[in-house]
């Protein structure tokens, strides 16, 4: 029987029948569960082609599937080859059609869904052990300070595109930037697009693949919802709006990230989100 061979020598039967013709591959819910927050909610899914091959393909991961180091490309099938290194995420796990291979001693334990369930799976893999956990109380979350740095490189790419809209819009309707220029209809239809496009640089990215803005990048962050999951373009929204309330309140939304205790921002606990940092591959 084809299997998924774990860093940690544990292995997955792969059971592809009439009952069950493809696997779907995920953090839960899902055929084969690896409980990692590296790997997505649905991750990649196995099927059988028409030669009898077992094929791979990735469902739009977050994190990517890799097999011998190259990325898997979504919706792409690859034809499973006895050997094959393969990575979900930040979990490494080798593809075996060797059926004469005594695994009994780790073989994943059935539910009476036909869902397979394992332990350990915080050893597998090169994922940091603090993403192990499926309820996340082992990630680490991202302090006031490092939030600081991220968000003002955003502010310095959000202010820049700014202020081109405004030079532009000035050149367009011929007039100098003065005092008359901002207090003109002009300069208010300006600022209201400004708005629309800060609204849409910050909800758009952080509920992107990527769950972060190029400020979040540079220091290795991801917004997640409570479970790890990447958050929706309407939960971003909320989140960004939100951050008219952190400001309001002589920004104590904001300094919420330093003493609570997932370095929530007052804007995060009412949208339901996390900051944390994203593992490395």
């Amino acid at each position: 029987m084809p299997k998924l061979i774990l860093a940690n020598g544990q292995a997955l039967d792969i059971v592809i029948d009439s009952y069950n013709p493809n696997i779907t591959l995920g953090r839960a819910n899902c055929e084969l569960n690896l409980s990692d927050v590296s790997v997505s909610s649905k991750h990649a899914q196995i099927t059988r082609s028409a030669d009898g091959k077992l094929c791979l393909s990735d469902l739009g991961s977050t994190n990517g599937t890799f097999i011998n180091g190259s990325q898997l490309k979504p919706q792409n099938h690859y034809s499973l080859q006895d050997g094959d290194e393969i990575q979900f995420g930040g979990i490494s796990t080798t593809y075996s059609e060797n059926s004469d291979q005594n695994n009994n001693n780790y073989l994943p334990q059935q539910t009476s869904n036909s869902q397979v369930v394992h332990k350990n799976y915080e050893k597998a893999g090169h994922a940091p052990e603090r993403y192990s956990s499926n309820s996340l109380k082992n990630a680490e979350y991202a302090g006031f300070w490092i939030r600081f740095g991220a968000s003002f490189i955003d502010g310095l790419i959000v202010s820049a595109g700014s202020w081109i809209l405004i030079i532009i819009v000035s050149v367009l309707t011929h007039s100098s930037l003065n005092k008359e220029f901002f207090t003109s209809p002009a300069y208010n239809l300006t600022n209201l697009i400004n708005m629309v496009l800060g609204w849409l640089y910050y909800a758009l990215q952080e509920s992107s693949p990527a769950q972060a803005t190029p400020g979040k990048m540079v220091f290795g962050l991801k917004v997640t919802d409570m479970k790890g999951d990447k958050i929706s373009f309407l939960r971003a929204t909320g989140r960004y709006w939100g951050k008219i309330i952190s400001s309001f309140i002589l920004l104590i939304g904001y300094i919420m990230a330093a003493f609570t205790s997932r370095k929530q921002a007052l804007h995060d606990k009412m949208a339901g989100c996390l900051v944390v940092k994203a593992p490395r591959y």
